[in-house]
């Protein structure tokens, strides 16, 4: 029974891992502001939620029965202190909400996140395999990006979980550029399934790079299995990466440089030659892809990194903006915070009679985990993303291929630092909490 049930639990992680990209969804309450829309108010339950609660339940039962022969290997006090203690921060932040019901809702999502977290930590599953299949799922997000893109169109599919976006339309993302003809073009930017491009450049980009910490750990093991895998890791990675340029995200773009950057940073400084030799050769083919697409898209890519279009201007003001209006919420509530998921309520009882559009987090995970749950909140949360870096080093004395992954963990630190939606929506709490999973997981309960 405890072999099938492992079994079970086993392909379940596998089945989380494949699905955790798609959006599909069942909206049981639609949010609302000055009478539109509003995404950070809205209660959903998505598919991957029902496949992590049976995950949850299951894997509850196998440690009950587990623990009646053997003790099931527990999380160190420590790390347990930590998340205990901010999960009651998060609960607490429920009195301070001006929306209850919402901060009551997201709370729940905020224990299953971390619930799938304790199951990659304690659960003997191979990472390899979870790296996989999660790759597989963001390969069907990239193949689909990589068509957006180069069609210009997209489709609308509730079952898939998939929003038209038409590059006329007001509101949809895109790259404004003034072409030949001296007339402006609007480029859509490739979503993939995901509410936007810079959603899907972030889950691209912990893509690629737990495909390539995989890849260097399959090289560190045995070089006849690279050379067995490598023609599928190529495949899967370059894939990728090409979706991940359509994204004309520049936070991904600068998150994967990073991440890249210190994986070779690290191999020179272990003196590992095998592994720096074939980080470079990934690194020479990237340029070359990247170069290819720069010289159709070139326009694209400048107005993005250095342009001062219409467009771009309004973006950057508006990121400014939202970083003052986040730190006068910050300043006015700073110990308790405004409540889990109530920060587009807290700027709205500021400025009332704006268009719904208008109400968003600021672009800054940091800033909007201390406006939502206060200090104390920060302070934790803060903490427990040191406790998960000591940890890549201590682990890393061991079996020095776990340090590549401090690649991994500072490309996420730096994408949260751009964008809110590593805390404010369902995809980014689910994935943060995945990718925490994946980098502590106990290195003496891998096969």
């Amino acid at each position: 029974m405890e072999k099938f049930m492992k079994k079970i639990i086993e392909k379940f992680i596998y089945a989380v891992a494949f699905f955790l990209p798609l959006q599909t969804r069942w909206i049981m309450k639609a949010g609302e502001i000055n009478g539109g829309y509003s995404e950070y108010k809205t209660m959903s339950l998505y598919g991957v939620d029902i496949l992590i609660l049976v995950l949850l339940a299951m894997f509850a039962f196998y440690s009950f029965r587990k623990e009646k022969t053997a003790k099931i290997p527990f999380l160190k006090n420590s790390l347990l202190s930590l998340i205990g203690a901010l999960e009651f921060i998060v609960f607490m932040s429920f009195f301070a909400a001006l929306d209850s019901h919402v901060a009551l809702f997201l709370y729940g999502r905020f224990l299953l996140a971390v619930g799938l977290f304790f199951v990659l930590v304690k659960f003997p599953v191979e990472k390899v395999k979870v790296i996989f299949w999660l790759a597989l799922g963001i390969f069907a997000q990239a193949t689909l990006a990589i068509w957006q893109f180069l069609s210009q169109s997209s489709f609308a599919n509730k079952w898939l979980g998939l929003a038209l976006h038409n590059p006329s339309d007001a509101g949809v993302s895109v790259v404004e550029v003034l072409g030949s003809d001296g007339l402006w073009q609007r480029w859509l930017r490739a979503y993939g399934g995901q509410d936007h491009p810079n959603i899907l450049g972030g889950l691209l980009t912990l893509g690629i790079l737990f495909l390539l910490f995989s890849y260097i750990r399959s090289l560190d093991k045995e070089k006849i299995l690279a050379n067995k895998i490598f023609l599928l890791f190529s495949f899967l990675y370059f894939t990728l990466l090409t979706a991940l340029f359509f994204t004309f995200s520049r936070t991904a773009w600068l998150g994967l440089a990073l991440g890249i950057a210190i994986m070779v940073g690290v191999a020179i400084y272990k003196k590992n030659l095998l592994i720096h030799l074939h980080l470079l050769k990934i690194i020479l083919l990237s340029v070359i892809l990247f170069a290819v697409f720069y010289s159709q898209f070139g326009l694209l890519v400048d107005d993005r990194l250095f342009g001062k279009t219409r467009l771009e201007n309004i973006s950057t003001t508006e990121r400014s903006g939202l970083i003052s209006d986040s730190i006068g919420i910050i300043k006015s509530e700073w110990f308790f915070g405004v409540g889990l998921g109530n920060y587009v309520l807290a700027t709205k009882e500021k400025t009332p009679d704006m268009d719904n559009w208008f109400y968003q987090p600021v672009h800054n995970s940091f800033l909007l985990v201390w406006a939502e749950i206060g200090l104390f909140g920060f302070i934790l949360f803060i903490s427990l993303l040191q406790y998960i870096f000591g940890e890549l080093f201590e682990r890393a004395k061991k079996n020095q291929v776990e340090l590549y992954q401090i690649g991994i963990f500072l490309a996420l630190i730096f994408m949260m630092m751009f964008d809110h939606w590593w805390w404010s929506l369902h995809i980014g709490v689910i994935l943060f909490w995945f990718a925490l999973g994946m980098l502590h997981k106990d290195g003496n309960m891998e096969l």
